[in-house]
């Protein structure tokens, strides 16, 4: 079976005030919560075509090297798509 080499930059801290951060898994019922709310607020994004709603693990770089942070949810408005920047597929070996 063949693995794939994560690079650093890819792993799962966040970056806060320029310092990386590195917090436990959830609990059981912090993602109960999570998963209902992606449901609740994906329903409603679709129906109205507002954006999209993304789900964790994904960084959010509010500024390079300095802030990079995981929010369990992120809508983006649909006006604002642009701001999503996926990683070079061949870099990564995947693409969607």
């Amino acid at each position: 079976m063949e693995t794939l080499t994560i690079e650093r930059d890819l792993d799962l801290t966040e970056i806060i005030n320029g310092e990386e951060v590195v917090s436990p898994s959830p609990f059981g019922k912090h993602q109960k919560i999570a998963k209902k709310l992606n449901r609740i607020i994906d329903r409603y994004v679709e129906a109205n075509g507002i954006g999209e709603l993304y789900f964790s693990p994904l960084d959010v770089i509010l500024e390079e090297g300095h802030t990079r942070l995981q929010p369990d949810l992120l809508f983006i408005r649909k006006e604002n798509m642009g701001i999503l920047q996926d990683l070079d597929k061949r870099r990564t070996g995947y693409g969607l």
